[in-house]
């Protein structure tokens, strides 16, 4: 097990400090799927953000550059390594908006229980 010191901190210091910070966070984006519900007269809380998924793929593949530069490169993301990952596009918005209103969008790319291993190819 690596030493969780060297690569990992407290938010605010401690971890009484950043379970105050998360129980912020919390409430602040409960207010915000609140103020959402109601703005757009959903019946429910769909998410905070990223309501609407306008595409998902359970069997997506990431695949790391052979030339990916040095400076780029820490950790998992070294060049040729392959990952099993789950992929979500969506728009940006907590609330259900129509495909032609205007949006940010929002990209999420990750493992999860049930995949394998990370693999690199020679």
């Amino acid at each position: 097990m690596h030493d969780a010191g060297q690569y990992e901190r407290y938010a605010g210091g401690s971890p009484e400090a950043e379970r105050i910070l998360v129980e912020r966070l919390v409430h602040d984006l409960m207010r915000v799927q609140i103020k959402v519900k109601k703005r757009s007269g959903a019946t429910g809380i769909a998410r905070t953000f990223h309501a609407k998924a306008v595409l998902g793929v359970e069997n997506a593949r990431l695949t790391i550059r052979d030339d990916l530069p040095g400076d780029l490169r820490a950790g998992f993301v070294q060049p040729g390594a392959e990952y099993p990952v789950t992929l979500r596009l969506s728009n940006a918005s907590g609330a259900r908006q129509p495909d032609y209103a205007p949006t940010c969008e929002g990209r999420r790319c990750g493992s999860g229980p049930g995949r394998t291993s990370p693999t690199t190819s020679s």
